[in-house]
């Protein structure tokens, strides 16, 4: 995760009314580090997982600009309002 998703995710934890509820990357690894620098205490290790968690309202797509489209679709198709 890139220096915009950081940015991003700290003016929504500033907002009222707002929960940053979990993070998902391609590892793991990389949404422990993320959640961990952020204090987010869903994590999912893969885009799919992120996609399919029902307790969701919205994703945040903060993959790079190539996968924009395809990350996007993925949560779409599994209900989620997507931002991009």
């Amino acid at each position: 995760t890139g220096t915009i998703a950081h940015d991003f995710v700290k003016v929504l934890q500033a907002l009222p009314n707002c929960e940053v509820a979990a993070v998902g990357s391609r590892s793991d690894e990389g949404a422990n580090r993320f959640g961990d620098a952020h204090n987010i205490s869903g994590r999912h290790g893969s885009y799919e997982s992120l996609a399919r968690d029902d307790s969701l309202d919205i994703v945040y797509v903060a993959t790079p600009s190539m996968r924009h489209v395809d990350d996007s679709l993925l949560c779409l198709n599994e209900g989620r309002h997507v931002l991009c």
